[in-house]
């Protein structure tokens, strides 16, 4: 059985410009999706978002990061 890997990357004037993870191969078989150009020229390639400047500073820790906050025999989910 082959496990098929997905990378995405925009097609444009014969070059490929990757998004994200490059693949580490020197040759591939690629199936190209054609999106409408309207779509793709409006929408923004990639968005930085930031959280509001409303709750900063109000997040705390209450808690051991490493350990969880119960223990697993009250996991309701692993019975």
């Amino acid at each position: 059985m082959t496990i098929l890997q997905s990378y995405e990357a925009i097609y444009e004037h014969g070059a490929i410009t990757w998004l994200g993870e490059k693949p580490s191969v020197n040759q591939a078989h690629v199936i190209v999706t054609i999106l409408d150009v309207t779509e793709t020229a409006t929408a923004p390639l990639r968005t930085n978002r930031q959280p509001s400047p409303l709750i900063a500073g109000k997040g705390s820790v209450l808690a051991d990061l490493t350990a969880p906050v119960s223990p697993a025999d009250e996991w309701n989910c692993l019975s």
